[in-house]
């Protein structure tokens, strides 16, 4: 079973989908611990609710060479695997990347290459785009440029709102966020270069198109 940590600074409603894929036996993983900076983050109490241990590395006052240090002292401790970033609003280190290479994903609310960084929602209603989506890639040191594993189209219609279209992207997340760790449990996924092949797809979870179990009662 993969062993894995989440980071995460916010609400942690990605953590949720991840963690009900995990505890549902959907993806055969376990999330050890999640990671935030933040120590009031919502996050937290989603782990504290599913038995996750949560873990706060205050960011204030160490460089990020220190804070990646610090981070995989406590992967090596509890023998994480892998890594799921999902919305931890910080930016890691040259050590961080090299040692997770290829071991851990980032989810980007865009069809990347387009609108990278902090904004992507709210850049691409603004831009006027017809369609935008969720992309999930290998983290690398250059920030939203590792190579995409998958990614979902988000279709803007006229009758949209931004609340509207930004709730279709979080529901893209939940979908394919879980299905990308899974094919990486399954060993399902080969990089060659920036491309990564799928070898053998998986079904997307049982709740892709709504809310995961654990966002319901939200």
């Amino acid at each position: 079973m993969l062993r894995v940590a989440v980071l995460a600074s916010g609400n942690g409603t990605n953590f949720q989908a991840l963690q009900d894929a995990c505890a549902s036996g959907y993806v055969d993983a376990e999330i050890v611990c999640v990671i935030t900076n933040k120590q009031d983050s919502g996050v937290l109490e989603r782990a504290a609710k599913a038995g996750v241990e949560g873990v706060f590395v205050d960011h204030k006052g160490l460089t990020r060479e220190q804070r990646d240090e610090i981070f995989l002292e406590h992967y090596e401790q509890r023998a994480i695997e892998f890594a799921c970033h999902a919305g931890y609003m910080r930016i890691l280190g040259r050590p961080y990347c090299k040692a997770m290479d290829g071991r851990a994903f980032n989810v980007h609310p865009s069809l990347l290459p387009a609108f990278a960084g902090a904004h992507p929602i709210e850049d691409a209603w603004e831009w006027g785009v017809k369609t935008s989506g969720v992309s999930i890639h290998f983290v690398t040191e250059e920030l939203d440029a590792g190579p995409i594993v998958l990614q979902r189209a988000v279709d803007i219609t006229p009758d949209d709102t931004f609340e509207s279209f930004e709730r279709k992207i979080h529901l893209a997340e939940y979908a394919i966020y879980p299905k990308a760790l899974k094919l990486f449990a399954e060993g399902a996924l080969r990089t060659e270069g920036r491309k990564v092949l799928i070898e053998r797809d998986v079904a997307d979870p049982v709740w892709a198109g709504s809310l995961p179990p654990g966002l319901r009662d939200d």
